[in-house]
């Protein structure tokens, strides 16, 4: 993972860390909230989506959550136009997003000299390897590492039974990474004191008891720890569904993303032709010439890692994807 590791920090560091630095000097604060949903399995959409939204977490949840409610009362998928309101908030400057978009992720699974559940199990392995050392350094975590390790220890299970969900654990395995760096970028650049994940709910959250917010907070403490940062300074918490089976409390907070994460899931980049007209109000309004709205694409092969910004914009030049 040290290669994948590499190139993400080294594509957001020189393409998207200066526009933090200026959004959180426009927004000063130590606590915040890191927003997700995803777009991954529409077979009829040209594209994989990942989108994350993070917001200063300085407002009152419930009046915020019905002001959201107000202004998109619906999913993007369900609704056939966006309220001018929403698009005009969501592109405002306490709003800093990042969308990935997944070319390929199989070297997550691959690469060009271990194939398959060999390589998952090594990795697997080498994780649990660091739990441990986090363990003897950590006795008072050590109920939190046992439990996370027995999680580990299911998803090799599955990965060496007949019928291994290898998509599934390289989801788990790129959104988990990617969270776990946003919140990391927090605690570096900001000096956050908590960072909370509030992430759609989906399989990816769900699968093998949870193991993406464990691996969320250990990437994030990896992270930290490779870069010579006290990851103790920086509390996280996780918004969840407290028991309840039906929507999430949170889930108007999570339109932002969605309408991200939607629009670019139906963006032919090739031909630069987009499904819907809502689409289009999206694409033009929140990611063109929008420093704090970037776009991330993602190719993960056994053979390299390739991250590579898209940069849309209403006055094109030639280097730049246009609309």
């Amino acid at each position: 993972m040290e290669d994948v590791i590499t190139a993400l920090d080294g594509t957001l560091r020189e393409t998207i860390s200066a526009n933090l630095r200026r959004y959180l000097q426009l927004n000063r604060n130590s606590k915040f909230i890191i927003l997700s949903d995803y777009c991954l399995d529409d077979r009829k959409k040209p594209n994989r989506v990942a989108s994350f939204t993070i917001l200063p977490n300085d407002f009152e949840f419930t009046s915020y959550s019905n002001y959201l409610g107000e202004i998109s009362s619906k999913d993007l998928k369900n609704c056939r136009s966006i309220k001018p309101d929403f698009i005009k908030h969501i592109s405002e400057k306490r709003i800093f997003s990042i969308s990935f978009i997944f070319e390929d992720l199989k070297g997550l699974t691959d690469n060009s000299m271990i194939a398959g559940k060999f390589l998952v199990n090594e990795r697997i392995d080498n994780t649990i390897s660091m739990i441990n050392k986090w363990t003897r350094k950590q006795p008072y975590n050590k109920d939190n590492h046992k439990s996370f390790i027995k999680k580990l220890n299911s998803i090799k299970s599955n990965i060496n039974s007949k019928t291994p969900n290898l998509n599934l654990y390289r989801s788990v395995t790129i959104i988990s990474l990617l969270a776990g760096y946003l919140a990391y970028m927090l605690t570096k650049e900001a000096n956050a004191i908590t960072v909370g994940w509030f992430s759609d709910r989906d399989k990816i959250i769900e699968a093998w008891d949870g193991v993406a917010i464990d691996m969320f907070s250990a990437n994030h403490n990896a992270l930290c720890e490779r870069n010579g940062i006290h990851s103790s300074k920086t509390k996280l918490f996780i918004g969840n569904d407290g028991g309840n089976s039906g929507a999430l409390w949170f889930d108007n907070f999570n339109r932002i993303p969605d309408h991200l994460a939607g629009t670019l899931a139906s963006w032919d980049i090739k031909n630069n032709t987009l499904q819907r007209g809502k689409h289009v109000d999206i694409l033009r309004n929140c990611f063109a010439d929008n420093d704090f709205c970037s776009i991330v694409q993602i190719a993960i092969t056994p053979e390299s890692s390739t991250f590579s910004r898209i940069v849309v914009s209403k006055n094109p030049i030639t280097t730049e994807a246009a609309i």
